[in-house]
């Protein structure tokens, strides 16, 4: 009798598990190619879950092949264990497959149930990929919240403009409200992650750690990294700390960078402080200031020594168009620790990028300027040396107009001399250049058009 009943169990229960899953979810989940074993696991061929869009919830649809289900009794065995093969939902994320589990029944609180998820290669699309993760936690089934989550990925790599990878990430979180809508729920995270590196620009970090926070309307991620590379610039730095914001509605970036100690250029330069802020205030309308400090710097080009600029202050306030690829801004900088004279200046940037992707891109990788200008105003003393750097026509370095005016060129180059900041010879050509152009009081102006 047992087994008659049994044998009616196996062969009738697909299709009551089959009834039973497009009942309870309102047939938002379909299944197809159901089989129960002798032991009462659960083999499906397929799963379709399709969300519907509503006020909460963005529309989902979501396809997955090959799933098991088994459960034991036994104490040294997991009491439900979930094998999940190849999962996608287009457009969205894509997964080779993974193991939902439940340990053991024995001495838990059912308030509070443990679980576990391991899988490979996932991809959320246009974002991010692992090629291993887990995640473990708490299912707090009287308040919907996971909590104690820890979540680890393996071989971490972004899928964006911003390319990075990272030997592993890991997350963890004090409590997450589950069942609140994704685009509605306030998401805390902690996170740390190793070996980090970026192709866009090249960059390279020995660490990072911070903090993420999710809300309906806004991404911000804080974070702190360690013994940060930047190769193709030849630089160093030994720490950063960085506070990013994206505004979800208006698809915004806000961001702050704050870093002491580096090294640039192959030591030429050492930076004590810099702070760097890019707001976005409308779309592709965006404002970069940056500010900072330098130690001395050598000034070396093509392997020829110019001088040694004294330890300085700087700071840059742009305006960039991205639509149209303009930067507009101006710059000013501050020589200190000058015995001999006082050296100010102050440049006013205007460029336009032949680049289609607008001008942001020129940020990330090498671009052409076309109708550009920079005009400069340097106090030395009591005078001064004022002038424009331009390119009207064509492409910036083909053909590029200089202008130079000077108050009193004889006092100015006595007081470059005092402050031994350029070399001699370097000093010599530069004197006998401005003195070749029109002469005006006991002042200088000359113009040169160089192709």
């Amino acid at each position: 009798m047992v087994s008659i009943i049994w044998s009616g169990v196996i062969l009738a229960g697909p299709s009551i598990v089959t009834w039973a899953i497009k009942s309870y979810t309102g047939g938002r989940v379909i299944v197809s190619n159901v089989s129960v074993t002798p032991k009462l696991d659960l083999t499906i061929g397929r799963l379709n879950f399709d969300l519907k869009k509503s006020e909460n919830f963005q529309p989902l649809r979501v396809f997955s092949r090959s799933l098991n289900l088994s459960w034991s009794l036994f104490d040294e065995e997991p009491a439900i264990k979930l094998t999940i093969g190849p999962t996608f939902s287009e457009n969205v994320f894509k997964l080779d497959g993974a193991t939902v589990s439940i340990p053991s029944l024995f001495g838990i609180s059912f308030s509070a149930i443990p679980f576990i998820i391991e899988g490979s290669n996932i991809e959320f699309e246009g974002f991010t990929s692992a090629e291993r993760f887990s995640l473990s936690g708490l299912i707090n089934t009287e308040t919907n919240y996971l909590s104690e989550l820890f979540i680890q990925a393996h071989d971490v790599s972004s899928k964006n403009t911003f390319l990075f990878s990272a030997s592993a990430v890991t997350l963890t979180s004090d409590e997450i409200n589950f069942s609140a809508p994704t685009t509605g729920a306030n998401t805390s995270l902690d996170f740390f992650a190793t070996d980090l590196k970026s192709t866009n620009p090249q960059t390279r970090a020995l660490d990072a750690s911070g903090s993420i926070e999710l809300t309906k309307v806004n991404l911000r991620v804080e974070a702190l990294l360690s013994e940060v590379q930047v190769p193709s610039y030849n630089s160093m730095l030994s720490g950063a700390a960085l506070d990013f914001n994206f505004d979800l509605n208006e698809s915004l970036v806000n961001f702050r960078l704050d870093f002491s100690k580096g090294i640039l250029y192959n030591s030429s330069a050492t930076i004590e402080e810099f702070s760097l802020e890019f707001t976005g205030r409308q779309k592709n309308q965006y404002n970069l200031i940056a500010s900072g400090a330098l130690d001395q710097v050598d000034l070396i080009y093509s392997s020829n020594y110019f001088g040694t600029l004294p330890p300085s202050t700087f700071q840059l306030d742009v305006d960039i168009d991205n639509l149209n690829s303009v930067i507009k801004g101006e710059t000013y900088m501050s020589l200190k620790d000058l015995s001999t004279s006082k050296i100010d200046g102050l440049a006013k940037i205007e460029l336009s990028a032949a680049n289609s992707s607008g001008v942001l891109a020129c940020f990330l990788e090498a671009c052409d300027f076309m109708k550009g200008i920079v005009s400069y105003h340097l106090n030395i003393d009591e005078e001064w040396v004022k002038g424009t750097i331009s390119c009207l026509e064509g492409y910036c370095g083909e053909t590029t107009a200089f202008s130079v005016s000077t108050s009193n060129t004889g006092a100015i180059f006595d007081s470059l001399n005092k402050s031994k900041i350029l070399n001699p010879f370097v000093t010599a050509q530069l004197y006998s250049a401005i003195i070749s152009g029109e002469k005006v009081g006991v002042g200088h102006s000359l113009k040169v058009i160089s192709d």
